[in-house]
């Protein structure tokens, strides 16, 4: 059984990590910051009720693919490399930054948030956004490490189709093809 299907199920783990911070960078964040206290605080904690259970099983499971990829990969080696350093930066300023801003604003009750809540917010969406940076630089590593999967050129072949033959032989071919003037 070949390898083929390793990178897929890594780019399906990164989509699902890379589909939260894309949401938050085509509407999501313009949202929030468009929402009053009370509404903000209330999405904000329910948010962060389903995040803290099911973010972290994503999260293990795109580190541990991405370590596989790096480890199982060949010519795309340095790409799935990326790939990790982009994931461990998202990591690293989510346990340092973002999660202390988000055990504050877990305590905060939506009937009466505190007076500095939108200086939070911002500081929350400012880090956020270093966050997308990261998972998209990991996420363009992983996609192109993936196109060039371990010499395996039968894998994306099936995907790209494009035979390469060289110029000498693809001149040469050209003399003799049906359509060519010189067999006419």
């Amino acid at each position: 059984m070949s390898g083929r299907w390793i990178p897929i199920v890594g780019v399906v783990l990164w989509a699902l990590l890379a589909s939260q911070h894309l949401f938050y960078a085509v509407g999501l964040g313009d949202a929030q910051r468009a929402l009053g206290g009370p509404a903000y605080v209330e999405l904000r904690n329910a948010i962060d009720d389903v995040m803290r259970r099911n973010l972290p099983l994503v999260y293990v499971a795109t580190l541990a693919w991405t370590v596989l990829l790096v480890v199982r990969s060949g010519p795309g080696r340095v790409w799935f490399v990326v790939a990790l350093l982009g994931l461990l930066g998202d990591a690293g300023v989510m346990l340092t930054r973002s999660m202390p801003i988000n055990e504050l604003m877990h305590t905060w009750s939506a009937a009466s948030p505190p007076a500095d809540w939108e200086v939070h917010r911002a500081a929350w969406l400012e880090v956020f956004r270093w966050r997308q940076i990261a998972v998209a630089i990991g996420f363009l590593g992983l996609l192109i490490g993936t196109v060039r999967w371990p010499g395996e050129q039968r894998w994306a072949s099936s995907i790209f189709p494009l035979r390469r033959t060289p110029l000498r032989s693809r001149r040469s071919s050209r003399a003799t093809a049906p359509w060519s003037s010189t067999t006419r």
